[in-house]
């Protein structure tokens, strides 16, 4: 399991498939994988700021692992 409680990020084993990966390379594929698959990212829903906050968030811990 993968917790990241400082912004809400919780996924069970296997979600991400089997990928090998630094963990900022394992936050972005999971940014993608989510933005991709949910449906609070598309049409009138895309306008969802806690949606957009929480993959702004994503993205800035994975820019702070790659430093």
């Amino acid at each position: 399991m993968l917790k990241i409680p400082e912004i809400g990020l919780e996924m069970e084993t296997g979600m991400m498939g089997s990928i090998y990966t630094t963990v900022e390379g394992l936050l972005d594929h999971i940014h993608d994988n989510i933005k991709a698959s949910n449906p609070f990212g598309v049409g009138d829903s895309a306008e969802d700021l806690k949606f957009k906050t929480f993959l702004n968030k994503i993205k800035e811990v994975s820019h702070l692992v790659s430093v």
